[in-house]
């Protein structure tokens, strides 16, 4: 009987140790996020814009840090808001939530996008500019913007069983439908982490390729082109190959923020899965600490790869540390 209690005891002290982990982890580990990802993924787009001239790879890289810091941000600020228990009317809960969900999930569709714009570059050189103009791919990202941003307003506000249905502070929360939260969450992470799967394994396949051919395909337009403008040839094969250079740099930039992502969002991805197939039973707190933990675990992990990006280009490439010295110690 004693041994009996004793065990229970035990059980009752790990289970509170759970709960006041994940609770510490939930409150405090967005602002180690920002304290990393605003100046590292400011530090991201002042570096590619020594990248010159400013190719579409290099804007794409500087746009899905932009959106790293909007998520970040705005996650914070719902994160706290939630916390604190501050109150306000259903309308705003609901814009505020729509908001954070939006930006996170934008964040992790313009790395898809940019995963495709690398495969093509890849794949297809010639053509990239014609397939991803500057022009086309800006209307495609607003495009992308705004059918995710439609569809969460209807999943937040439509939803009849989600946590705003009366006035009440931010922190009362309910569970919404399946439907409504597998379509969120698949939006988010699951359909995202399948394509960037895809199209790493085909990044991965065509970089050495690319490599090899890149001057064999642009060196004679090259030579054209200074024959017409009598510009010396060894000039045209430095730029060639520094171009070459510079885009194999992007596509491995983009490889290792694919990567990082898709090792970093596997515990998201299956929290959602598990979560679904189970009806939501594990999720109460009170029946399983433990869940609630990987929970926020799981988030943890998911939102760094919003603010680990600089110090992972830092360490991979060495021409992105090239171009970050001569930025900011060499002055040009």
């Amino acid at each position: 009987m004693d041994e009996s209690r004793n065990t229970t005891v035990a059980k009752e002290v790990l289970i509170s140790r759970e709960l006041l982990l994940a609770r510490d982890i939930n409150q405090y580990y967005l602002f180690a996020v920002l304290a990393m990802g605003l100046p590292g993924n400011l530090l991201i787009v002042v570096t590619c814009q020594s990248i010159q001239p400013l190719s579409l790879s290099s804007l794409l890289v500087s746009v899905v840090a932009m959106f790293d810091t909007l998520a970040i941000v705005v996650k914070l600020t719902d994160n706290q808001l939630l916390l604190h228990r501050v109150n306000l009317d259903a309308f705003l809960c609901k814009t505020i939530a729509v908001f954070s969900k939006f930006f996170s999930t934008i964040a992790v569709w313009m790395l898809v996008m940019l995963c495709v714009q690398q495969c093509l570059a890849v794949y297809l050189p010639t053509k990239k500019s014609y397939f991803l103009s500057k022009s086309r791919s800006c209307i495609l990202m607003t495009v992308i913007s705004f059918a995710i941003f439609a569809a969460l307003l209807v999943l937040y506000f439509v939803d009849t069983y989600s946590r705003f249905n009366v006035i009440h502070t931010c922190a009362d929360e309910n569970s919404m439908t399946y439907e409504s939260l597998l379509v969120i969450e698949s939006l988010h992470v699951i359909i995202p982490h399948m394509v960037i799967t895809v199209l790493v394994f085909f990044l991965h396949c065509g970089l050495g390729h690319f490599s090899r051919n890149y001057c064999s395909i642009f060196m004679q337009q090259e030579k054209d082109a200074a024959s017409a403008s009598n510009e010396v040839h060894t000039d045209v094969e430095n730029r060639v190959l520094k171009n070459r250079d510079d885009e194999i740099t992007l596509v491995n930039l983009t490889r290792a923020a694919a990567s990082m992502f898709l090792i970093l969002s596997l515990g998201t991805c299956g929290y959602v899965i598990l979560t679904i197939l189970d009806h939501f039973e594990v999720m109460t707190l009170q029946r399983n600490p433990k869940w609630y933990l990987f929970a926020q675990v799981s988030n943890l992990m998911l939102d760094s790869t919003f603010c680990l990006k600089f110090l992972l280009y830092f360490l991979i490439s060495g021409t992105f540390r090239k171009y970050f010295v001569s930025r900011f110690l060499c002055h040009g």
